[in-house]
């Protein structure tokens, strides 16, 4: 399984809405809202084992979230395991709630 997957979501969510969504489904991160020049609104948010995952909120309707795992339970028998608990929880729980998976990669 990959370190790194990416997620291409169809919303017409706001900002403020996918935060609340993604804070009550995922409440084990730390959660930010930022802005950047580049790349517009995103959110961000980090777990205590040190994994990542980023939502850039574009403007035409779609999300494109990463998630990282790089670096995270390396030393763990059961890696591959908590890795596929916290994708099934994206995929099942937080992604329909926030719009329509189009790619995952």
């Amino acid at each position: 399984m990959k370190d790194f997957i990416t997620y291409d979501i169809e919303s017409e969510l706001k900002q403020d809405e996918v935060y609340q969504i993604i804070n009550n489904k995922l409440p084990g991160f730390r959660w930010r809202k930022g802005d950047s020049d580049s790349q517009g609104e995103y959110i961000s948010g980090r777990n205590q084992d040190g994994v990542t995952i980023k939502a850039w909120l574009e403007t035409n309707a779609f999300i494109e979230m990463s998630v990282c795992f790089t670096g995270v339970w390396e030393n763990h028998n059961d890696r591959s395991t908590k890795k596929e608990q916290l994708i099934e929880l994206i995929e099942k729980k937080l992604i329909p709630v926030i719009g329509k998976n189009l790619i995952i990669s």
